[in-house]
Formats: structure tokens, C-alpha cells, sequence
């Protein structure tokens, strides 16, 4: 079993579902009680053969019920050793599993940091909770390392404390003349199933109807199942097709749920692999109704998407009410846009119908600022091309008359510093469509902040 693919919510689940150490700790006292027991026989039946042997009872058939005595006491005895070894060994399996969930992420963990990355997802409209996004993705990365190590841990615990147990063997038969009945009544006693119901088929089923090894239900089929009918191996629910799934009518492995189709899944309804949340088709998908892969949200059709799909129709967006492609925030339309109503390519800000611009509603290209429909210039409601890249003007002083036959050219030195120009803050007060006094759908109020455009100084003698 691949514990590395599995994530954390899985993992950490079945450390922390179903009934813990308990009954192995139980079936180690058990196991402590039929040690005691054994050796007490052993002890008496000694006693009893040996006054037998030593007082009335001689002869060769005395001695040859000693030598038979003596085995099975030694038998005895030895199955009081090996009872006694594997309820050490019980109590191993229950440190190993202590510790190795000692070390697990708690769900509750896992479910607030997976509750709390689609809270993120949702209102990063603008893009400011990238940084705690990407935090709590490392964090779920580390708790996934983690549940792993754990589980190899305990997988590596549990099966060096299998390997340590010995089959018990069965007691020697040497009573001459009685070689073939003993032999017989061995066999059936091997042949004997020790199940605890009715219409059981199998070993160690506690139940009705269950075909298989150790099942505790009814009308299981395979092992390990827990439940009622249950059609593979360690199954926890009712109804389930597959293996190791908790919850009921899972079809496939390693699901933990309700209706599951696929492996590995988390939630209800999941038709695909590794899905987290309710009716997701596809793979690797978190939230509801998502038919992609890898998608984070709610009802999206593509793949790695963000968001929620009915409002969302383009690809890559995130945000809503977006038709175009790698948009963030709302009603854009063009492509690789970060804002709201842009229609144009690659803005930053609103209403922008070119491209490359920064700003407000500007229709041409490559501009920082507001309703400039020309390209490549700074400020706000420019026409042309290279507007407000820089700030001259020039002063002409006519020549000036006066009542003398000599003429004088006046030249006056003058310096002046131009300094920042600003355009002050406005507001686009809200719009809305309004139905019967509803508001279905409204923009804004947007406030466009301050422009500053910093002239160069000019100095003329």
C-alpha cells in the first residue's frame, strides 16, 4: 500500500476513525489469560498422571500413558509460552499504533486548512491573499509529509510485530491402536470454522451470512469487512464495492464517504480520483459539482481553475463574471487582465478597452492614466501619441516702442521649475440593474486614485 499518494484527509481519517487500541489491548489481556490458563493445566494434569503412574496404576500401558502425558504436558506448556508471546506482541501493536497516531495531523486540522484555502480563493478578488494562499498550500504539504512518515512508521511497526508471532502447533498423537480415529478427529477439528452467527462461510466471522475471513456484519463478502454487504476487503460502512473505504456505497478504493465512484476520494457523490467535496467528476478537485481536474470551487468545467464556474465562462479566470482568459476580479472579457470591465488585453485597472494600459477606460495602448485614446502616453484624456512624457512651453516678449531713435534688445533671464502636476481623486458612483426593486447586478462605486505626473525643470537666460 502506497501511503505517499494518499493525502492527509485520508490518512489521518483511518488513524483516528474506528475503535483505536481498544481491542487489541483487549485481545492482549485475552491472550494474558489463556497463558495463565494453559500453564495452571499443564501443572494439574502433571500432578494427576503422575499420582496415577506412581501409586495404583503400573505396568506397560502405564508407561506408555506416561510417556503421552508427558508430551502433552510439554505441549501444554509450550502453548502457554506462545500465548504469553503474542500478548506481548499485541501490546506492541498498541504502542506502535499510539505512537504513530501520536505523530498524525489531526482532521480537524486538515478540514480547517482546506476550509480555509477556499475562503481565501473566494475573496481574492484582487489578488491580495495570494501570499496566505500559498501559505496554506505549504502548510498542507507539510501536514500530507507528515500523515506519511507516520503511516510507514506504523506500517513498519505492525509488521515487525506480525512477523515475530509463530504458529501454534498441535499437540503429538502417539497412543497405539488409537493413530486413525485420532487422526480423523484431528482433521475435523482443523475443518471446524470459527465463526460467531449463522450462514457464515469462513474464519473468524461475527455475524450472518458473511463469505470470507473475519467479517463483523452481515452478508459481507471478502475480509476485514465491517458492515453488511460489503464486497471486498476492509471495508467500514454498508453497500461498498472495493477496499478499504469508510462510509456507505462506495465503488473503488480508499474512499471515505457516501456514493464514491473512483479512488481516493473524500465526500459524497465523487465520480473520479482523489476528489474532495460533493459531486465532482473528474480528478484532484476540491469543492462541489467541479467536472475538470485539478480545479479549487464550485461547478467549474475546465482544468486548474479558481472560482465558481456558472459565473465564470471563459478559462483560467478567477473571480466573477469573467468571459475572457487568465483574467482576475470581474467582468473582463479580454485576456491576462487585473481589474474590472476590462475588454482589452493584459490592463490593470477598469474599463480598459486597449491594452497594456494602467488606469481607467483608456481606448488606446500602453497608457498610465484615465480616458486616453491615444498610445504610450501619462495623464488623462490625451488624444495623441507620446502625450505627458514630459512638460515645455516657451515665452515671446514683442518688441516693445518707445519715443527714442535707439533701439534696445530686452532680454530677460527667467528659471522655472515645474513641478508634480496632479489630478485629483473622483468617484464612478454605483450603477445597478434594478427589477422590481431588486438590484440584480451593480458595479461599483470606483474610486480612481490620485495621478501624479512629475514634470522636468526648465531654465532659460
Amino acid at each position: 500500500m502506497n501511503f505517499a499518494v494518499l493525502p492527509p484527509e485520508i490518512n489521518s481519517a483511518r488513524l483516528f476513525s474506528g475503535a483505536g487500541p481498544g481491542p487489541v489491548l483487549a485481545a492482549a489481556t485475552a491472550w494474558t489469560g489463556l497463558a495463565a490458563e494453559l500453564r495452571s493445566a499443564a501443572a494439574a494434569f502433571l500432578a494427576v498422571t503422575s499420582g496415577l503412574t506412581g501409586n495404583s496404576w503400573r505396568g506397560p500401558a502405564a508407561a506408555v500413558m506416561s510417556d503421552v502425558a508427558a508430551s502433552y504436558v510439554g505441549w501444554l506448556s509450550a502453548s502457554g509460552a506462545h500465548a504469553e508471546q503474542a500478548a506481548e506482541q499485541a501490546k506492541t501493536a498498541a504502542q506502535v499504533f499510539e505512537a504513530a497516531r501520536a505523530v498524525t495531523v489531526q482532521p480537524g486540522l486538515v478540514a480547517a486548512n482546506r476550509a480555509q484555502l477556499v475562503s481565501l480563493v473566494g475573496s481574492n478578488l484582487f489578488g491580495q491573499n495570494a501570499p496566505a494562499i500559498a501559505t496554506a498550500e505549504a502548510q498542507y504539504e507539510q501536514m500530507w509529509a507528515q500523515d506519511v512518515v507516520a503511516m510507514l512508521d506504523y506500517h513498519a511497526g505492525a509488521s515487525s510485530v506480525a512477523a515475530a508471532l509463530t504458529p501454534l502447533s498441535w499437540p503429538t498423537q502417539t497412543l497405539a491402536g488409537l493413530a486413525a480415529p485420532a487422526a480423523a478427529l484431528g482433521s475435523v477439528a482443523r475443518s471446524i470454522s470459527f465463526n460467531v452467527g449463522f450462514a457464515n462461510a469462513g474464519q473468524g466471522n461475527v455475524g450472518a451470512a458473511n463469505i470470507g475471513d473475519f467479517n463483523l456484519g452481515l452478508g459481507n463478502i471478502g475480509s476485514g469487512n465491517v458492515g453488511s454487504g460489503n464486497i471486498g476487503g476492509i471495508n467500514v460502512g454498508s453497500g461498498n464495492r472495493g477496499s478499504c473505504n469508510i462510509g456507505p456505497g462506495n465503488l473503488g478504493d480508499y474512499n471515505i464517504g457516501l456514493g464514491n465512484l473512483g479512488d481516493s476520494s473524500v465526500g459524497f457523490g465523487n465520480a473520479g480520483d482523489h476528489n474532495v467535496g460533493v459531486g465532482n467528476a473528474g480528478f484532484n478537485n476540491f469543492g462541489f459539482a467541479n467536472t475538470g481536474s485539478n480545479n479549487i470551487g464550485i461547478g467549474l468545467s475546465g482544468d486548474g481553475q479558481v472560482g465558481i464556474g456558472a459565473l465564470n465562462s471563459g478559462t483560467g479566470n478567477i473571480g466573477l463574471f469573467n468571459s475572457g482568459t487568465d483574467n482576475i476580479e470581474l467582468f473582463n472579457s479580454g485576456t491576462g487582465n487585473f481589474g474590472i470591465g476590462n475588454s482589452g488585453d493584459y490592463n490593470t485597472g477598469y474599463l480598459n478597452p486597449g491594452n497594456y494600459n494602467t488606469g481607467l477606460a483608456n481606448s488606446g495602448d500602453v497608457n498610465t492614466g484615465a480616458f486616453i485614446s491615444g498610445n504610450y502616453s501619462n495623464g488623462a484624456f490625451w488624444r495623441g501619441d507620446h502625450q505627458g512624457t514630459g512638460i515645455s512651453y516657451s515665452v515671446t516678449i514683442p518688441a516693445i516702442p518707445i519715443n527714442i531713435n535707439e533701439t534696445y534688445s530686452l532680454d530677460i533671464p527667467f528659471t522655472e521649475d515645474i513641478g508634480p502636476r496632479s489630478i485629483a481623486s473622483f468617484v464612478i458612483p454605483r450603477q445597478s440593474v434594478t427589477v422590481i426593486g431588486i438590484d440584480l447586478l451593480y458595479l461599483g462605486p470606483i474610486t480612481i486614485p490620485q495621478i501624479n505626473i512629475t514634470g522636468p525643470g526648465l531654465r532659460r537666460c
